[in-house]
């Protein structure tokens, strides 16, 4: 169910959710799957509200409120979540309001040499917490009773529709069908290298642009949107790929993860594997924004990574 209400009717939805007036929303144009609003109330209490706009969206907000309990239970500083309906009955499409936790997003916070790897390795700190959390069966979540479980019997299988669902969003102009198809093929003669046992909640977006950060100090983990049911190595993927230091900013996060039989010699190979669909899935977000620059980017990356998974 899509949203396409109007400022009045989101404003009439805090108030009778909250019982305080709200003076100003502003809205998030980035917003894929919800219609996202930053609102301050006239008491000066702030919240962020989500609005599903997509289809399954509102499967996505259970799957967070669930994830936010879980979380939250293991000390991850994420968004108290005020109030929450997956089938409202007196609005147009399921959303969440959320506490507004203090911070800017880590990526643009003025951080020195030392702050910013202080702030990657609480990152690494709380990635393992999330990882403690186990699931059965991989990929996307469905309901399982009060909990949640993967819908792909295999990881394999999960990454492979993954990367399908990246690689059809894009015309044949921007990614050739054929190019598509080889880096299909690349993943499936990877699939001992990719071989998963068991699966953990993976995150899914875990980078810098989805933590707030004060004072070097990680205030809030972001944007659990994302969520999968599948291999730990994933969610280093994302700093690792979109850092101009990758190297350091990565050794930073294992040193706060601790150790781990994830960093074993096939690690990075993984690591590679994994941007291979990540780049594709950036490709489709450049493209929306017309960035051919941005494509062209990802195109290199995409050859870059290949060279090395090569040893070239």
């Amino acid at each position: 169910m899509g949203y396409s209400g109007s400022q009045r009717e989101l404003r009439a939805l805090i108030q009778s959710q909250l019982g305080r007036r709200p003076v100003s929303l502003r809205p998030d144009p980035v917003g894929a799957s919800h219609a996202v609003y930053f609102v301050c109330c006239d008491d000066g209490f702030e919240c962020v509200l989500r609005v599903a706009r997509a289809p399954g969206s509102d499967d996505l907000l259970e799957q967070e409120v669930w994830a936010a309990r879980q979380c939250r239970s293991l000390g991850i500083p994420v968004p108290d979540i005020l109030a929450y309906e997956a089938a409202p009955r007196s609005f147009v499409a399921p959303y969440m309001i959320m506490a507004r936790l203090p911070g800017v997003p880590g990526h643009r916070a003025r951080l020195t040499a030392g702050e910013r790897d202080s702030v990657l390795e609480q990152l690494g700190q709380y990635l393992a917490l999330i990882h403690r959390i186990e699931l059965p069966a991989f990929g996307w979540l469905r309901g399982h009773g009060a909990t949640f479980a993967g819908r792909s019997p295999s990881w394999m299988e999960h990454v492979l529709a993954q990367y399908d669902r990246e690689a059809r969003k894009l015309p044949g102009d921007v990614l050739d069908p054929r190019r598509a198809a080889e880096l299909r093929v690349r993943l499936e003669r990877e699939r001992e290298a990719l071989a998963v046992d068991s699966a953990v909640l993976v995150h899914g977006d875990y980078h810098l642009k989805n933590v707030l950060v004060q004072q070097a100090r990680v205030t809030g983990i972001l944007d659990f949107e994302n969520l999968v049911a599948g291999d730990p190595v994933v969610d280093f993927s994302a700093v690792h790929f979109r850092s101009a230091e990758p190297a350091a900013d990565l050794a930073a996060m294992q040193r706060g993860y601790g150790p781990s039989r994830l960093f074993e010699p096939d690690f990075m190979r993984k690591l590679y594997l994994y941007e291979l669909t990540l780049a594709v899935a950036i490709m489709w977000w450049k493209w929306q924004f017309q960035d051919q620059a941005g494509i062209a980017a990802m195109h290199s990356r995409l050859g870059s990574l290949e060279a090395r998974l090569d040893g070239r």
